[in-house]
């Protein structure tokens, strides 16, 4: 009838358990920083996209850096429990065979959960804390398969070593250690200069695996599994805080 306006429907509150709020506001969190990069991501967004207020936020997370750290737990969570079923897969093979599908899976599935979203900001100065907690860790997960492997590496003719607890020890230092050296290094850089860069540090890491555990050369060739090109690109098109438009 004429002079009569529609009312809207107000949208009805629904409840939810509070953890099945907060993997929602993750999810959204996580879906958000794959496409414009965590450090550009406002809190707003985050919300908007999970369909809640925005004071919601602030019950599950104390801040956007609490928000960043919580993230990481759940990404390490997920990528240490699909390493360790891929090393279930693969239990009877040589340890050469075991160290190189660990090492290739664990390079692929960051890959496919876009990690370069978080590369940025995890490797600025001001989140040293976090990011040494998080790759503690890592380090403390890792560190025992990573001797036991050694070990039977040793045991079964795969390595030329002498102290496998030494060589354990050094590997783990090069997946934490030399690699944030690396990013620290080469996100200062941009286009060209970056993809070279990396990729160039990529290969001598790669190789120290290989002079390390005494195994042909390019035994630990991740970039043919990869496309480190592409995931540089994205860092620095997409997720480089502060980068131009």
């Amino acid at each position: 009838m004429k002079g009569i306006v529609a009312q809207e429907t107000p949208r009805k509150r629904v409840s939810k358990p509070p953890e099945v709020r907060r993997e929602e506001l993750l999810d959204a969190a996580e879906a958000l920083s794959r496409e414009m990069g965590f450090e550009d991501m406002p809190v707003e967004a985050v919300t908007s996209r999970a369909g809640v207020a925005k004071g919601t936020f602030y019950l599950y997370f104390s801040s956007k850096s609490d928000l960043l750290e919580q993230l990481m737990q759940r990404y390490s969570a997920t990528l240490m429990e699909q390493l360790f079923e891929v090393l279930k897969s693969v239990e009877g093979a040589s340890a050469l065979e075991r160290l190189q599908t660990f090492w290739v899976k664990a390079a692929q599935y960051k890959e496919s959960y876009n990690a370069a979203a978080f590369a940025d900001v995890l490797f600025d100065d001001g989140n040293g804390t976090l990011r040494a907690r998080t790759f503690q860790m890592w380090a403390d997960s890792f560190g025992e398969m990573v001797l036991g492997i050694v070990r039977d590496g040793k045991a079964d003719g795969s390595f030329d070593i002498e102290d496998p607890e030494m060589v354990a020890d050094i590997i783990i230092s090069i997946w934490f250690d030399a690699a944030t050296r690396l990013w620290t290094r080469v996100r200062k850089l941009s286009g060209q200069a970056l993809v070279d860069a990396f990729i160039s540090g990529i290969k001598e890491y790669c190789h120290a695996h290989d002079r390390l555990l005494g195994v042909p050369d390019g035994s630990f060739d991740v970039l043919s599994q990869i496309d480190a090109a592409g995931i540089l690109k994205d860092f620095d098109g997409k997720y480089r805080h502060g980068r131009q438009s």
